[in-house]
């Protein structure tokens, strides 16, 4: 249900709130802006942003971080602020002065470009920068050359009259069986604060797959050339020792039970999404869920979804081979003929018009004698 009180049931108008969804977003706008020519992977992000500056604990000698190493997870910050503070709470009109404001209470946790952290703080430092760089407040730029042009009409950093009838109501689950509805709603009137860039999306199932559409390589390229995005796809970070996991810029790259596969996943307070994709099959799975907690584990739901996609797609591509295999037209003696002729023989029916006379008797006899 969207609305359990009221049995509303979820549609495709339904609209929920995808979390950390919302970086891949933002790391498409810094390929935009590298594409442009604007800005370059390697640049110091404190040439555009000088309150990076501010953020404590820097390590001696630790060089400046740069456009990729916030977008990869990288650049060395923490998770999140020290301390919880006014910066958490407010509307998308102020998140630059919150974001600023919890800089201020950011630490370094280790060299830049030295180990793979996953930074929330990072990724709205990452939205802020892009802005100076393009001239152009984060929230319009992702309006106007992203959302639109991917034909994301539903899709909003805040609730607004034409989509706040649609929104799925968030719940998260008691350990008794029972779900509060309280804490999201306040979430959603207190505002996100700084966690604009890396947090605030609303959005519905057919405009987010607008979007895996484009991460797929399918454009328009008016968005982002698809060798940009390609060339982005092709590098990563490994996140775990045993190289079962990665992150690249905006993705997450994971492999379970052999298979492989990309995307991100997000929460907020009721809200669960799950983002995630197969480029080389093209192939996407969106799902979201708006309850938090519980028995049933969305993420692996939407994995095993795509695993069982991934599966039926390559025993269609496998029938198709077999089928245009079987229907050849194959020339006496040639490569093709010779697999054929091994083929009938397994199944016991050669087809003597393939052989030569003397091969096509040879092959009666000894086929006259097996059956014998």
């Amino acid at each position: 249900f969207a609305d359990m009180k009221a049995r509303r049931l979820a549609n495709r108008q339904t609209v929920y709130r995808i979390g950390s969804i919302t970086k891949p977003f933002t790391a498409v706008m810094l390929m935009q802006l590298v594409a442009a020519g604007r800005v370059k992977l390697s640049d110091p992000v404190e040439r555009y942003l000088p309150q990076v500056k501010g953020i404590a604990a820097k390590p001696p000698g630790a060089a400046p971080f740069t456009f990729l190493q916030l977008a990869t997870m990288t650049a060395g910050l923490a998770r999140d602020p020290d301390e919880e503070g006014p910066f958490e709470k407010g509307p998308v009109s102020n998140w630059e002065t919150n974001l600023f404001a919890a800089l201020r209470q950011t630490r370094y946790r280790s060299v830049p470009g030295t180990e793979y952290l996953y930074s929330n703080v990072g990724y709205a430092t990452l939205g802020a920068a892009l802005a100076r760089v393009a001239g152009q407040p984060y929230v319009a730029w992702q309006r106007s050359r992203i959302f639109a042009p991917l034909g994301m009409t539903r899709t909003r950093f805040e609730l607004d009259p034409t989509i706040e009838a649609d929104l799925a109501v968030g719940y998260e689950a008691r350990g008794d069986g029972t779900f509060d509805d309280k804490a999201a709603a306040q979430q959603a009137r207190d505002g996100r604060g700084f966690r604009v860039p890396n947090g605030a999306i609303f959005t519905t199932v057919d405009d987010l797959a607008r979007f895996v559409s484009l991460e797929l390589g399918h454009g328009p390229d008016s968005v982002l050339p698809k060798q940009m995005l390609d060339d982005a796809f092709g590098g990563l970070v490994a996140t775990d020792r045993q190289l079962e996991e990665g992150y690249g810029m905006g993705f997450k790259a994971s492999r379970r039970d052999g298979y492989s596969y990309l995307g991100h996943n997000g929460s907020v307070a009721g809200y669960r999404a799950a983002m995630y994709y197969d480029r080389p099959r093209s192939l996407g799975v969106v799902l979201f869920r708006n309850v938090g907690g519980g028995s049933q584990n969305y993420d692996r739901l939407a994995v095993d979804i795509l695993s069982v996609l991934a599966k039926q797609k390559v025993a269609e591509i496998q029938a198709d081979i077999d089928t245009r295999f079987k229907g050849q037209v194959a020339s006496p003696g040639s490569d093709a003929a010779v697999r054929r002729i091994i083929e009938e023989f397994r199944s016991g029916k050669p087809n003597y018009a393939l052989m030569s006379g003397d091969l096509a008797r040879e092959t009666r006899q000894q086929l006259a004698q097996h059956v014998a």
